[in-house]
């Protein structure tokens, strides 16, 4: 489709009415094309954003459960060679467990929040794309009803000029009629001429 840049109408003399067509519809496709560009650009930013905490998020996690894991293990083997050794250490072992399933717990419930935060925002973000959807809207009803109200004007200077040169033009066929009829009458030569100056 022909871009409005490379548009270049006629003098507005010689311009038929399809041209007026022609702009209105390049002047449409523009603004809506525009207006798809910004949703676009607005939902990838978000989803960007998005993407981008998920990912951190999962990251962080992965470093903590991995940092969490080695610790359990370095605990467990430490515990192992005092559970064969004593006995009595069994139950010291079963409550450190205990305190360690807490402390994981606990961690658990943080993480919960967290993603429950996240989500809040997620919804947040999404309101605010739906209210950036509706000013984008009306931005191109706008301009929609200005391009239309700009073709109509358009369209209405070119039917006043072709009234004007319908007129000029009887006006011309009028004076070449008297003319003619004054070349036919050999009496009135002299008239002719001299009244052919007046008429111009």
């Amino acid at each position: 489709m022909t871009s409005l840049n490379n548009f270049m109408p006629p003098m507005v003399e010689s311009c038929p009415v399809y041209y007026c067509d022609q702009l209105e519809r390049i002047l449409l496709a523009d603004a809506a094309k525009e207006k798809q560009e910004s949703e676009k650009n607005a939902q990838v930013q978000e989803l960007n954003t998005v993407k981008q905490e998920f990912k951190e998020y999962k990251k962080e996690s992965q470093e903590t459960l991995k940092s969490e894991s080695e610790k359990f293990k370095r605990h467990i083997a430490s515990q192992d060679e005092i559970i064969i050794q004593k006995n009595l250490e069994l139950k010291k072992r079963g409550l450190r467990m205990n305190e360690i399933y807490q402390e994981a717990k606990l961690k658990y419930e943080n993480r919960k929040d967290h993603v429950v935060l996240i989500q809040g925002k997620l919804t947040e973000r999404k309101q605010t794309i739906k209210e950036k959807n509706v000013e984008i809207n009306q931005i191109y009803y706008e301009k929609k009803r200005q391009v239309r109200k700009l073709v109509s004007g358009h369209k209405q200077q070119i039917r006043n000029l072709e009234e004007k040169h319908k007129r000029e033009m009887k006006k011309l066929e009028q004076k070449y009629k008297l003319k003619m009829v004054l070349c036919d009458d050999d009496n009135k030569e002299e008239e002719f001429f001299s009244s052919s100056e007046d008429l111009e």
